[in-house]
C-alpha cells in the first residue's frame, strides 16, 4: 500500500474515532491497525492485452442501451402519428 494512502486512511480513522473516549496512544495504534486490515490481491481470470480489448463489453452493452432508446423513439413517434391518423380520419368520414 502506498503511504499517501496509508496516511490517508490513519488521518480518516483518527477523525472518526476521535468521538469515542480513547486515548491519544490508544487513537493511534487503532488507526495504524486499521489501516493495514484491508489489502488487495487481484487475480485476472481471463487476462486480456490492451486497453481496446478490454473496452469492447462495453461499447458492446453501450451500443445495446442507445440501440434501445433510439427504437423507442422511433416507436413512440410512430404510435403517435398513428393516432392521429386514425382520428384524422374519422372526422372526416361522420361530417
Amino acid at each position: 500500500m502506498t503511504t499517501v494512502n496509508k496516511q490517508a486512511i490513519v488521518i480518516s480513522a483518527k477523525n472518526v474515532l476521535q468521538g469515542n473516549i480513547l486515548t491519544e496512544q490508544e487513537l493511534a495504534s487503532t488507526a495504524d491497525s486499521l489501516s493495514e486490515r484491508v489489502t488487495s490481491d487481484i487475480t485476472y481470470s481471463n487476462p486480456v492485452n490492451g486497453m481496446n480489448n478490454q473496452m469492447v463489453p462495453m461499447m458492446m452493452v453501450l451500443a445495446g442501451y442507445i440501440g434501445a432508446m433510439l427504437l423507442s423513439l422511433n416507436l413512440q413517434q410512430s404510435a403517435m402519428m398513428t393516432s392521429q391518423r386514425k382520428y384524422n380520419n374519422s372526422k372526416f368520414l361522420n361530417d
